[in-house]
């Protein structure tokens, strides 16, 4: 059993001390028992409060008599008084509950092993449950984010009990915080490297197996620990995407904070260079296994991108990451009106043929078998949300310039009707719709939500016909990339078609100085998916989670960077799952599980019997009762709205009890039918009740209302 909260030395020492004192006490025992001379034990039965050394049981007597019972028969009563009860409950150090333990006729020496065999057993189990208790009130104090202060004060209150009397007064220690912090000075700031193997091998050490082959993907991003500060940090973040059970926890490699960002990005990257190399071409052993490493690749927004690679920024002439295009300087902002272009390889980086895109040379060129142009995929979350959407949202539609910009009577009903959906958003949505007033501080999330299933609906009727068709081109083709479909090169190639006619399109509906860096780099996304599967793979979602947590850690505005490797020091003692909670996945455990027995079990169909469920519990979603999580799609397409869980009478099988939709079509035609990507207005739910079995789920779907008529549904993408 590991130790999480004291060392193995203290642990040993605070043993011996509690051994020595029930020696003690059994023998106060002693001193005040009356023993029947004559007598000898034949067995000892031991309460669970009493606590006896084998001087207690062993009898110098020849002759074996009568069993003795208890030993607090023979406490004479009126001299308890003088009894210490402390020493008599202990506990927490042994739990001999009704053990019976035979005395041979042999020697007291054999007697007296006995009863040390049963003793350390019991004490170990004790120690155990103890240390439970410990491991789980170390994990709630790093959940919870408790502060020293307050851990303080609660250890000592718990100090006062003898069960808890071997936790250490200090939270440090309790901890286990680092007394010393290595750091290294990055101008103008500090750089703490935890280590990708030391990351690994912290991560892996509840896994039962270790993949062949460890595929990293590295995320490298600023952020601004307040609005007041120009205080920041620079993480250097890994994930592995290749072992599902592990594939949303984000680990630390390095970190650098800041007044000012890191002057010379290659001596921030040096340790993090110098061990991938070490790392590379050769075994490593993770936890006792034997593996391989490898970068499968480089996140980052556009700002962070052109730092570490050392190329021009988004606002530079020949910017673009992807290809040679060369950029047009119109009305104080760099656009990409040309769609033609020449894509750059590996080689072209390595080799810097072009000039104008090279500010320096980057020592990521170093790390064997990396590719700085083809391992390093454009983010969809700053790429297409935080940047064309929220362009075509928030920089056009309603805080734009006329004739583009909608007027404010127009944008209100848009508000109101958001606001309407509310209570149809999921249960797997972090956000829920609000006001577009607050649209400048909408997060990724939101414009994620409107981009792909408010969007449609709301903008429907408000647009005229050409912006709204050419929205839907731009939600159609997402969808396609970010769905399981991504896998299918008939549906990437049409998406990446669809991008095209888009960016296109932004030039003739809107003007040049719409083609900005992100919409130039719509046309090059398409070729990502095809490397590396569905958007979601090769998001920066996962990271952003993490520096959310990260900026959580720090507690005062001095010793930043001390504060947050201590802070993720002590978490690493558990397992970073728990920091990356947001990430996990609902279900790990089994296909399905069904939860909250119904209080009425009214049988809703023919047979069926109960109990009844009101949640049914998917890895990766959950199903219940309620108006905005209870419509799901069959595999056979029929589309169904659930009121129970249940199990058939025939099969014993459970089954889900619910209605469905009689009148399903397309919800748009153009670009193409809606039905293809699973969008259909739904209408008419059927009267009869009817059950399926819960194999024959296929997916939830995000159901919204539509001008009374009906409702529109959306298959569930995002997760």
């Amino acid at each position: 059993m590991k130790k999480c909260s004291v060392s193995k030395r203290h642990f040993n020492r605070v043993i011996k001390n509690q051994l020595n004192n029930l020696e003690c006490s059994a023998q106060s025992v002693l001193n005040q028992t009356h023993f029947v001379e004559s007598s000898v034990v034949n067995y000892v039965e031991v309460g669970a409060n009493i606590n006896a050394s084998s001087s207690d049981i062993i009898s110098n007597n020849s002759e074996i008599s009568s069993s003795i019972p208890l030993l607090h028969n023979y406490i004479d009563n009126e001299n308890d008084k003088y009894i210490n009860t402390d020493h008599l409950l202990i506990d927490s150090v042994v739990n001999i509950q009704n053990d019976k333990i035979s005395i041979s006729n042999s020697s007291s020496s054999s007697d007296e092993e006995t009863f040390s065999n049963v003793l350390a057993n019991n004490i170990q189990k004790s120690s155990e449950s103890t240390e439970n208790i410990f491991q789980e009130l170390h994990k709630w104090s790093i959940e919870y984010k408790i502060n020293h202060n307050a851990l303080k004060s609660l250890l000592t209150i718990l100090r006062k009990t003898l069960t808890f009397k071997t936790l250490p007064k200090d939270p440090r220690t309790f901890l286990m915080t680092p007394k010393i912090t290595l750091l290294r000075t990055v101008t103008p700031g500090l750089y703490n490297h935890f280590g990708i193997l030391n990351s690994l091998n912290n991560i892996f050490k509840n896994e039962v197996s270790v993949p062949s082959i460890i595929k990293v993907s590295i995320n490298i991003d600023g952020l601004p620990l307040s609005k007041s500060s120009s205080s920041q940090l620079y993480p250097i973040l890994g994930i592995v995407k290749n072992y599902k059970p592990l594939d949303n926890i984000v680990f630390p490699i390095g970190i650098y904070h800041g007044n000012e960002k890191p002057s010379c990005f290659n001596n921030f990257l040096e340790d993090f260079v110098t061990e991938a190399i070490g790392l590379y071409n050769k075994d490593i052993t993770v936890c006792g296994k034997k593996t391989r490493f490898e970068i499968q690749m480089l996140l980052f927004d556009a700002v962070a991108k052109a730092s570490v690679l050392q190329i021009k920024g988004h606002s530079g002439y020949s910017s673009c990451s992807k290809c040679t295009a060369e950029g047009e300087y119109l009305n104080g902002r760099m656009c990409f009106p040309d769609i033609t272009f020449i894509e750059r390889t590996d080689n072209d980086f390595k080799n810097q043929t072009d000039e104008n895109h090279h500010v320096g040379q980057t020592i990521l060129t170093r790390i064997p078998g990396l590719n700085l142009v083809s391992d390093v995929p454009l983010d969809y979350m700053h790429l297409i949300l935080l940047g064309v959407m929220k362009k075509l949202l928030v920089g056009t539609w309603i805080f734009g310039k006329p004739p583009h910009k909608l007027p404010s009577r127009i944008i209100d009903e848009m508000s109101t009707q958001l606001i309407s959906l509310k209570s149809y958003i999921p249960c797997e949505f972090s956000k829920k719709p609000r006001s577009l007033k607050e649209a400048k501080r909408f997060k990724a999330t939101e414009f994620r939500l409107f981009l792909l299933y408010l969007g449609p609906i709301v903008l429907k009727g408000i647009l005229d016909s050409t912006k709204y068709d050419h929205f839907i081109t731009l939600h159609y083709a997402i969808s396609i990339l970010v769905s399981n479909k991504a896998f299918e090169c008939q549906y990437v190639d049409y998406a990446e078609q669809l991008l095209k006619h888009f960016v296109v399109s932004c030039r003739l509906i809107y003007n040049e100085e719409f083609m900005i860096h992100n919409i130039h780099n719509l046309l090059h996304i398409s070729n990502d998916v095809r490397k590396y599967g569905p958007l979601d793979v090769f998001s920066n979602f996962p990271f952003e989670n993490f520096l959310g947590q990260l900026k959580k850690l720090v507690r005062k505005s001095s010793d930043v960077l001390p504060q947050i490797v201590r802070r993720l020091s002590e978490i690493q003692h558990l397992s970073y799952e728990n920091f990356n909670k947001n990430n996990t996945h609902i279900l790990t455990t089994s296909e399905f599980e069904l939860l909250k027995i119904k209080q009425t079990n009214n049988i809703l169909a023919e047979h069926c019997f109960g109990p009844q469920f009101e949640e049914l519990i998917f890895p990766m979603y959950k199903l219940t009762l309620a108006i905005n999580n209870r419509c799901c799609k069959l595999k056979c397409n029929t589309i169904i709205e659930i009121f129970s869980f249940g199990y058939e009478s025939q099969s014993k099988l459970p089954i889900v009890i619910g209605k469905k939709y009689l009148n399903v079509i397309d919800f748009f035609k153009k670009p193409n039918h809606s039905s293809l990507i699973g969008i259909h207005f739904v209408s008419e739910l059927n009267q009869y009740d009817e059950f399926w079995h819960i194999t024959e789920i296929l997916t939830k779907l995000v159901r919204l209302p539509l001008n009374n008529k009906g409702y529109v549904v959306f298959p569930l993408l995002h997760i």
